[in-house]
């Protein structure tokens, strides 16, 4: 059985309407990832897509968004 990558964008509406992109969902096999944009993640207006993601200081929330293992960005359990 062949494993390809595959891309879900990922994009919120602000309170007017308009769409923004802010990263991408990625799954390969049983691994699932979100990554988010560097334009998303040095917003500090950015809207909320998860309060996980949500950390106790701005460097913190920052930190979280850029991280690639954290285990609320990064699921390989299917």
């Amino acid at each position: 059985m062949a494993t390809g990558l595959k891309y879900l964008r990922l994009y919120l509406h602000d309170d007017a309407g308009e769409r923004r992109a802010i990263g991408h969902l990625s799954a390969f096999g049983d691994m699932l990832r979100i990554s988010f944009d560097d334009s998303y993640i040095t917003d500090r207006d950015r809207p909320t897509l998860s309060l996980q993601y949500v950390g106790a200081t701005e460097s913190d929330t920052q930190a979280i968004l850029r991280s690639s293992k954290d285990r609320r960005l990064v699921s390989n359990d299917g």
